[in-house]
């Protein structure tokens, strides 16, 4: 199962809301609608923030943001925000998603 705006997502480098994408995209995605294990989300969410780090530096430790995100997950399995509610709740990351 895949939702093609946040497959699209995981091919964007982002230089803001890259917190903000992983809380409430992107983990949730990965792991509860393609049900991959810690070990893939944690690469495919690390090569992806590699990326955004080429457009703009990451004013976070990445490793430790995955692995809080993981924690968070273990304890409360919440589905990715839908794209008309992302539209409302962060415009601004809506517009860019929208752009493309």
């Amino acid at each position: 199962t895949s939702i093609q705006w946040i497959e699209k997502l995981l091919h964007t480098p982002l230089a803001d809301h890259r917190k903000y994408a992983l809380w409430r995209i992107l983990m949730p995605y990965l792991f509860n609608i393609r049900n991959l294990s810690d070990t893939n989300v944690t690469n495919i969410i690390q090569d992806w923030l590699n990326k955004c780090d080429e457009t703009r530096a990451l004013d976070f430790n990445s490793k430790y943001l995955i692995r809080q995100n993981i924690k968070n997950r273990n304890r409360h399995r919440y589905l990715p925000i839908s794209l008309n509610k992302l539209s409302s709740e962060n415009h601004g990351l809506y517009e860019i998603i929208s752009e493309g």
